[in-house]
């Protein structure tokens, strides 16, 4: 089976299955749809055209699903922005090429919305954590553009 090298940072290269991605896609899709409560694994499974068991054997369940498709927004959204910044061009062109880079992505895999959980207070204090404790992987590569405008007096 071919698999994807995904790197996470802080982390080892994780292979990622091509079935797992595609459970990914399917789940990003049907969060954004439905919401976390409105998701059923059984539902999933069903749009996957594969069986429960199967997606139990790429994730332990339903919560773990929804932060690996977090966590893989998060790390396409980062590998937009490193890419941005490493355009031609002064600080203020690469931040408006930042800028739309996360607008589109944002309207692409509609994850501020996925951002916006209230059905589940216990989650929402999971989310928190989870964005806190990612909040440089998204930040640095803003930073770096916005600290080379400033140098250059921009």
């Amino acid at each position: 089976m071919e698999t994807e090298t995904t790197t996470a940072p802080g982390a080892a290269d994780i292979a990622v299955s091509p079935q797992k991605l595609a459970i990914l896609d399917v789940a990003q899709v049907l969060f954004t749809q439905q919401g976390y409560e409105g998701l059923s694994i059984r539902d999933l499974a069903q749009h996957c055209g594969l069986a429960k068991a199967t997606i139990y054997h790429h994730f332990r369940d339903k919560e773990d699903l929804f932060f690996s498709v977090l966590e893989r927004d998060l790390l396409c959204l980062r590998e937009r922005l490193v890419e941005a910044a490493a355009t031609e061009g002064d600080a203020l062109a690469k931040l408006r090429t930042a800028t739309r880079a996360y607008a589109g992505l944002l309207r692409q895999r509609r994850t501020g919305i996925m951002w916006n959980i209230h059905e589940n207070s216990q989650l929402k204090e999971q989310l928190r954590s989870f964005f806190q404790e990612r909040a440089e992987v998204v930040l640095r590569p803003w930073e770096a553009i916005l600290q080379e405008g400033v140098d250059a007096g921009l």
